[in-house]
C-alpha cells in the first residue's frame, strides 16, 4: 500500500457506536469516495481534500433558526414559547448583539426573506395541550436595515411548523403547520408584502405534514416535494389548485433535506424512521421530469442539512443514523459532499460536535459553512471547503447592489481572464433540515479586460427576488468572497428622486446641467454633468452603481469626481439600444460626512444614465 492508501486504515467509531467492530484494511485510491468508517485522521488533515473545520465556539443561544440577512449578520433564535431568545452574529467580527425586543412567537416559525430584504415569520409555538403543540395565527416581519419587528394581520389559522416559500412575484406562499386546535391548517394563504394582506387560497383543502419541502418550480408553481413520496405540484393563482406531481421512488423522508442545487434541479437525500441513505434528484426542465436514484450515502441519517456551495457541490451535515425522532445514542460526524456531475458522495472531514435535531448550516459569503446548534449544543463551527485550499482566490472588486432580471450588468474583477464561471446562490434561512430560501443559479457572462459582462437570471421563476451571493470561481474551481446584490424587477429611485435614502448614506441630485430626458439623464454633449452630495456617518469604501444604456456603437465615457479629485473616466459600454439597460459600478473612497461626486461627459455623445446608487 502507498502511504496514501494505509491511511485508509483508520476507523471512526463515533458513527457506529456500541457495537462490536472488526477492523479491516483496504486499499483504495484517493480518487475514489472512501466509505466514512475508513475515512482517516491522516487523510482528514489534509484540508485541499477533506475541508477543514474551525474549533467549536460557544455561542449565546442554540441555533434552531438561523437566517440571513442582507445587512451581513444572521438572525439566529431558540426555544421560548413566550418572550424569545434572540440574537444577531456578525461572521467578519464574530461578535453577538441583541436586536430591537419582540415579545411573541418565533420559535417553530416558518421564516423567509422578501424581495427587500425584511424577513416574513409566519406561526409559532403558543403552547401544548397534553403534548400537543398549539401554533399562533401571528405573523410578523424583522427589517433587517431598520432594527424592527412589524405584527402583520393574523393569518387564518395557526400555524405550527409551517413552510414559507418567496414567489416569483414577491409575495410568500405559507402552507400547512398546526393550528390552535392542534390539528392540520390544510388551507394556504399568499402574504403580499405591498398591501401587508393576505389572500386565502380557498379552494384548496390539503393536510401536510409539518414543515413541508417547497420550491419554486420552472413553470412558476410551487413543487412540493417531501417528506411525504407523492408529490404535488402548487398553482397559487386566484384562489388556488393542486395537482400531483411525479412520485418518489423511495417511501418517506421526515427530517430528511433537499435542496434545488441548479435551476429547477432538486437533490432529496436521508430521513426517514429508520433512517435512510438514499438519494433522489429531478429535474423539472425536462419534457417529462421523473425521480431518478442516484449514489447513497455512506451512512444513513436522518436530522441532517444540506448546504449548496459556490461550486454546485452539496454539503451535507449532521444528523442521528438510529431509529427514532433522535437518537442521541447514533450521532453521525462525518458530512458527505455530492458531486452533482458524478452524482456521488463522498466523506468530508469529520465534526467535533453531534448536530443533530435543531441544528441548522448555512453558506457565509466567503464561501464557509455554518454548522450550528442541535438539541443541548448550545455551540456552533464553521466548514472550511476544500476549494478554499487550492490557491489564491479571485476577487470582486465592484459589482451593483441592484439588477433587474435579464439585465447585463458588470464585475469588476483583475481575474476575468482565470474565471470559469459565475453563480448566484440566494441567501438562506434554514430550521429543521429544510433551507426555506437557498437556491444556486448558473450566470452567464462575457470576459472583459478587467471585469466581466454578466446577464442576471431571466426572471423570478428561476430566481426570486431577494438577495442573492454572487461568486466567481476560476479554472481551479476557488471562489471569490461573495458580493451581495438585490435581484428584484423593482428599479431603485430615478435621478429626478428629490431625495433618496439609501444603505451607506443620503443621495441628493443638487446640479443637473445640459441633459434632458424622462425618467433618465440623457448625457448628451461635453459638459453636461451630475453632481449628487451622498452624506456618510463614517469614512470608508462605498460601491458606485450606474444604470445606463448606450445605444451607440462605441464606448461613452463619464468623467467620475469625487470631492473635487478625478477618480477615473468610466467607459460605458454599447448596450446595443437605447432601451437596453446595463449596470457598471466602482469603487470610491468617500469622506466621513458630506461628498459630492460628480458625473460629466467627456465626448460630444454620452450614456443616458437611469439611476445611480452609493452603498
Amino acid at each position: 500500500m502507498s502511504p496514501e492508501d494505509r491511511a485508509l486504515v483508520a476507523y471512526d467509531l463515533r458513527n457506529h457506536p456500541e457495537a462490536e467492530h472488526t477492523l479491516a484494511a483496504v486499499t483504495k485510491p484517493i480518487s475514489t469516495p472512501a466509505p466514512t468508517a475508513l475515512l482517516t485522521a491522516a487523510l482528514a488533515q489534509d484540508p485541499a481534500v477533506f475541508g477543514k473545520w474551525s474549533a467549536n465556539a460557544s455561542w449565546p443561544t442554540q441555533a434552531i433558526h438561523a437566517v440571513q440577512l442582507p445587512t451581513g449578520k444572521i438572525l439566529i433564535f431558540t426555544y421560548d414559547e413566550t418572550i424569545n431568545n434572540v440574537n444577531l452574529w456578525d461572521p467578519v467580527t464574530n461578535q453577538f448583539s441583541k436586536p430591537a425586543s419582540f415579545q411573541g412567537y418565533l420559535y417553530c416559525t416558518g421564516h423567509s426573506t422578501l424581495a427587500d430584504g425584511r424577513v416574513l415569520l409566519t406561526g409559532g409555538l403558543s403552547g401544548k395541550v397534553n403534548g400537543v403543540p398549539l401554533g399562533p395565527r401571528d405573523a410578523v416581519i424583522y427589517d433587517p436595515f431598520k432594527d424592527s419587528w412589524t405584527v402583520t394581520p393574523d393569518m387564518n389559522g395557526g400555524r405550527y411548523y409551517p413552510t414559507n416559500t418567496t414567489l416569483p412575484s414577491g409575495n410568500v406562499l405559507v402552507v400547512a403547520g398546526a393550528k390552535q386546535d392542534g390539528t392540520p391548517n390544510g388551507t394556504p394563504q399568499v402574504f403580499r408584502p405591498s398591501t401587508n394582506t393576505w389572500r386565502t387560497l380557498s379552494d384548496i383543502r390539503l393536510g401536510m405534514p409539518l414543515y413541508p419541502m417547497m420550491f419554486v418550480a420552472p413553470n412558476g408553481s410551487v413543487y412540493n416535494v417531501g417528506p411525504l413520496q407523492s408529490t404535488r405540484f402548487f398553482n397559487t393563482d386566484g384562489t388556488g389548485s393542486v395537482v400531483l406531481g411525479p412520485r418518489r421512488i423511495f417511501g418517506e423522508r421526515g427530517a430528511g433535506t433537499a435542496v434545488m442545487y441548479d435551476a429547477g434541479k432538486i437533490l432529496i437525500v436521508g430521513g426517514g424512521d429508520t433512517p435512510r441513505n438514499t438519494a433522489e434528484v429531478i429535474d423539472l426542465n425536462a419534457g417529462a421530469p421523473a425521480w431518478r436514484a442516484v449514489d447513497s450515502l455512506d451512512t444513513a441519517r436522518r436530522n441532517i442539512n444540506s448546504t449548496v456551495l459556490p461550486d454546485g457541490e452539496v454539503l451535507i451535515t449532521g444528523g442521528t443514523s438510529g431509529p427514532g425522532a433522535n437518537n442521541e445514542r447514533t450521532p453521525v460526524y462525518t458530512p458527505e459532499m455530492w458531486n452533482p456531475v458524478t452524482e456521488q458522495f463522498r466523506p468530508m472531514a469529520p465534526m467535533a460536535v453531534p448536530r443533530w435535531y435543531h441544528s441548522t448550516a448555512l453558506l457565509l459569503p466567503d464561501g464557509r459553512v455554518l454548522s450550528a446548534g442541535g438539541n443541548g449544543k448550545i455551540s456552533a463551527e464553521i466548514y472550511s471547503p476544500a476549494y478554499l485550499f487550492k490557491g489564491a482566490r479571485p476577487t470582486i472588486s465592484a459589482a451593483p447592489v441592484h439588477v433587474g432580471y435579464g439585465e447585463a450588468f458588470t464585475l469588476s474583477t483583475p481575474d476575468s481572464a482565470n474565471i470559469t464561471s459565475a453563480v448566484m446562490i440566494r441567501m438562506g434561512s434554514a430550521t429543521h433540515s429544510f433551507n426555506f430560501d437557498q437556491r444556486l443559479v448558473k450566470v452567464n457572462f462575457t470576459k472583459q479586460s478587467v471585469g466581466l459582462t454578466v446577464t442576471s437570471p431571466v426572471n423570478g421563476n428561476v430566481a426570486p427576488p431577494g438577495f442573492y451571493m454572487m461568486f466567481v470561481l476560476n479554472a481551479q474551481g476557488v471562489p471569490s468572497v461573495a458580493r451581495v446584490i438585490r435581484v428584484d424587477p423593482t428599479a431603485p429611485p430615478t435621478l429626478e428622486a428629490e431625495n433618496t435614502t439609501l444603505a451607506g448614506g443620503t443621495v441628493r441630485a443638487t446640479t443637473n446641467t445640459g441633459f434632458s430626458g424622462t425618467g433618465y439623464a440623457d448625457f448628451g454633449g461635453t459638459g453636461s454633468s451630475m453632481s449628487f452630495n451622498v452624506t456618510r456617518d463614517t469614512a470608508g469604501t462605498a460601491t458606485l452603481t450606474l444604470r445606463y444604456a448606450n445605444g451607440g456603437t462605441t464606448n461613452r465615457p463619464l468623467s467620475l469626481l469625487v470631492n473635487g479629485t478625478v477618480l477615473t473616466s468610466q467607459a460605458f459600454t454599447t448596450t446595443g439600444s437605447w432601451t437596453t439597460w446595463a449596470t457598471v459600478s466602482v469603487e470610491v473612497s468617500l469622506n466621513a460626512g458630506n461628498n459630492t461626486i460628480k458625473l460629466s461627459a467627456v465626448t460630444p455623445a454620452g450614456p443616458n444614465l437611469d439611476w445611480v446608487r452609493v452603498v
